[in-house]
């Protein structure tokens, strides 16, 4: 989303440091979006940003982007190349209209999962990179429902015939896992978009599993 970086945002920071009370900050975006403000990205993002020009969507990702970029610099390399990775995986979601139209992209992290929502409480999808066996997952994740689990495994066979692969099927005391995985070495960067591929093509079949056999 293109901003306006010369133009001025007045914001009204909520913060609970002091018993609730406002704070006002005036701000070039250009803070925000290149180098953030240390005291705006101190406080709880609690806040309401006004402005003429600006949707506040605009700026709290602005705000986020700051945030994360703040952060960054204590990352590890591994912790890098994962948020680099999730991040542009989101972007490909936004832009990829097959992709949009079934999943919203979620917050990225520095992390080796990236959760995709189906619209079930019980379970979502989940999206992997292991960067010390080179591989990538895709998942039906079931935090704490036995049942639920036992359900789709009945319909083992059906499954793996629609996933085109080996399903692995993995029970710990409280969660299960329904996944795939698929040899892949992420370091190389200009290769990412099969990476993308093979990932959003396992989601959208898992979803069209939930559908099909979650009735």
């Amino acid at each position: 989303m293109a901003l306006h970086r010369k133009s001025w945002i007045t914001l009204s920071i909520m913060t609970s440091d002091s018993g609730w009370g406002w704070m006002r900050m005036m701000m070039m975006v250009n803070d925000i979006v290149t180098v953030g403000n240390t005291a705006l990205l101190g406080l709880p993002k609690s806040a309401y940003f006004c402005s003429e020009r600006f949707q506040p969507s605009a700026v709290f990702a602005s705000y986020d982007w700051a945030k994360q970029m703040k952060n960054a610099d204590n990352l590890s390399e591994t912790k890098q190349l994962q948020l680099n990775f999730w991040q542009q995986l989101a972007e490909t979601i936004k832009s990829n209209e097959a992709y949009a139209k079934e999943f919203s992209p979620r917050k990225t992290q520095p992390q080796h999962w990236y959760d995709l929502s189906i619209g079930s409480s019980s379970y979502h999808i989940g999206l992997t990179v292991n960067t010390q066996k080179n591989r990538l997952g895709a998942e039906i994740y079931i935090p704490d429902d036995k049942e639920k689990f036992a359900m789709f495994k009945g319909y083992a066979q059906q499954i793996e015939n629609m996933i085109g692969g080996k399903v692995e099927w993995r029970e710990a005391t409280k969660a299960t896992r329904i996944i795939t995985l698929h040899s892949y070495d992420i370091s190389n960067e200009a290769k990412w978009n099969d990476a993308f591929e093979w990932l959003m093509n396992k989601a959208l079949i898992f979803k069209k599993i939930a559908k099909q056999f979650d009735k």
